[in-house]
């Protein structure tokens, strides 16, 4: 009889012990954006498929995930809840792809990401009442030669997608 309560017992105590989060765990899913540098038609086609790429990725880790419009103030604005997902706590993923010589110059292609906080009296005196700082998720960018193609952008942006998602599947030590 001991013997069963004891089993019973550490059953018990591994069912309530917390899995580990990740760093995805902590926000409530993906806002999207993607905006292609203006006279560089494969910078619109780069970002329909790292849309797409996206939200299958944002699936298969159990993230809900919407594309919206770009504003000047996506970093910091407040996003509403749809269909039970409040995108105001989900990470703000940004894709810009930026040629500054226009199309016959080099084209850069940044992704940056953050996750607004809004902090209290308690975490930080004299906070300004509703602050909402951004805080950086991940960011990296490639710059491409002039004349890039879409294909031999192709695989950078692959390398910075699959490190935005390998750094928000790392589990947080506590």
């Amino acid at each position: 009889m001991a013997v069963a309560l004891v089993a019973i017992g550490s059953l018990e105590a591994s069912a309530q012990s917390d899995p580990p989060k990740r760093r995805f765990d902590l926000t409530s899913g993906i806002v999207f954006t993607c905006s292609p540098a203006t006279g560089i038609d494969w910078t619109g086609k780069a970002c329909g498929e790292l849309t797409s790429e996206f939200r299958k990725r944002a699936e298969l880790a159990g993230l809900k995930f919407t594309e919206v419009l770009i504003t000047a103030d996506f970093k910091t604005k407040r996003f509403p809840v749809a269909n039970g997902f409040d995108q105001d706590k989900a990470i703000r993923v940004f894709w810009f792809m930026h040629a500054p010589s226009g199309p016959a110059g080099e084209v850069s292609a940044k992704l940056m990401s953050n996750v607004v906080f809004e902090p209290t009296p308690a975490e930080i005196p004299n906070v300004v009442p509703g602050q909402r700082i951004p805080i950086n998720f991940y960011t990296q960018s490639v710059a491409l030669d002039p004349g890039a193609r879409h294909s031999d952008a192709q695989p950078y942006l692959k390398q910075i997608t699959d490190a935005f998602f390998k750094s928000g599947e790392m589990v947080i030590q506590k």
